[in-house]
């Protein structure tokens, strides 16, 4: 009777043992497993998490068409410098380019980033149309890690606040003037980690810690453009982890001239650990604590867009503008997507989220004026 009770005993303890501790081994490596995918998203989205939110979102849909970025750039390379603002974009759209590479063609050398890193430029592409949620939470993790270390904060070129959407507490970066947007630089391995360095200090570890931005692009007419390569037509709603254009949700242009890349079927994605991110993310001549001269910049050599003086406008465009069809919309309307914007206001992030008087701020240039007052878009 002993000798049978203690086999149950034994018997009950190994099958207590068998099947509790595989089970927490189990949970505690699935847990390390999901750190890693984390660590290795947040690597890949480094180089642009800081970004203003309609740069993001534009990034993110272009990064998803690497052979359309590899075209875009080299069609940008051959066009006269004279041609910005509208007048560019409309001939990008002309020439068959979907919406945000339409609207990138204002940030050259944030496109010179995605082709001089093309592995690095598919594997983000990748994950944003397969995990569109974990590519935005990985942002929010990048961007508190940079407020934490006290990198990411308001400046003269950029406004950062952190909103409530939905219960969720985000981190929202914006111009500080949504007519001339400034697009930050920095080393990708120490924005996220060190603190910046006190004011008077001028050694090289210090200065690679400090967040410092390209030459103000001036955005203009392209502001309140009702095409949706217009910059006010991009954000992000973090609220529903999605990229939003004219209102809706961006999805892959149903009739794109150039091919996409394929998203791995959900609940399967794992961000690679092979692909190598830039480590700089805009290649730059220099770098210090008030901007950066920017290498092989058309923006540079056409005009000095520090201020809010807009260039001349071209008087005559090399191409007519043709009509962008559903290339980058959800498939609303021009006028439909401004209608929905307005219901949506205060639930996505776009180029006019969190300023109280953007009749003020747009007055700043003639056309960013013409453009706030509705008045007819010239021809």
């Amino acid at each position: 009777m002993i000798a049978r009770r203690t086999v149950s005993v034994v018997l009950s303890l190994s099958m207590f043992l068998g099947t509790t501790f595989p089970f927490g081994r189990s949970t505690a490596l699935a847990q390390t497993a999901a750190n890693a995918n984390e660590q290795a998203l947040d690597t890949l989205m480094g180089p642009i998490a800081l970004y203003p939110d309609p740069l993001l979102a534009q990034v993110l849909a272009c990064t998803s068409s690497p052979e359309q970025v590899t075209e875009v750039s080299a069609w940008l390379k051959k066009q006269d410098p004279a041609l910005q603002g509208s007048a560019l974009q409309e001939a990008a759209s002309a020439q068959g380019f979907d919406a945000s590479f339409a609207a990138i063609v204002l940030f050259p050398d944030v496109l010179d980033t995605m082709v001089n890193n093309m592995p690095w430029t598919t594997a983000v592409g990748t994950a944003f149309l397969s995990d569109q949620e974990a590519v935005l939470d990985s942002v929010q993790r990048l961007r508190t890690q940079a407020q934490t270390v006290g990198n990411l904060k308001t400046t003269a070129q950029q406004e950062v606040k952190t909103e409530t959407q939905n219960g969720q507490q985000v981190i929202v970066v914006q111009p500080a003037n949504p007519q001339v947007v400034y697009v930050p630089v920095y080393d990708t391995q120490v924005v996220y980690t060190t603190p910046p360095p006190p004011p008077a200090s001028n050694n090289d570890a210090a200065a690679a810690a400090v967040l410092g931005f390209m030459v103000g692009v001036v955005i203009g007419a392209a502001i309140s453009d009702p095409y949706p390569y217009g910059w006010g037509a991009w954000g992000v709603g973090w609220h529903s982890h999605s990229v939003v254009v004219v209102g809706g949700p961006w999805r892959v242009p149903p009739r794109g001239r150039y091919p996409y890349t394929r998203p791995v079927p959900y609940g399967r994605y794992r961000p690679p650990t092979n692909v190598v991110a830039p480590r700089r993310n805009v290649n730059t001549v220099n770098v210090n604590n008030v901007n950066v001269n920017a290498n092989r910049s058309r923006n540079v050599a056409a005009t000095p867009r520090p201020t809010a003086s807009t260039a001349a406008r071209p008087a005559a465009r090399s191409a007519a503008p043709t009509a962008p069809g559903t290339r980058g919309y959800s498939g609303a309307s021009a006028a439909a997507g401004a209608s929905a914007r307005q219901a949506r206001t205060g639930t996505s992030s776009g180029a006019f989220s969190g300023y109280g008087s953007k009749g003020s701020t747009q007055a700043a240039s003639a056309r960013g004026k013409r453009s706030a007052s509705g008045g007819a878009r010239r021809r």
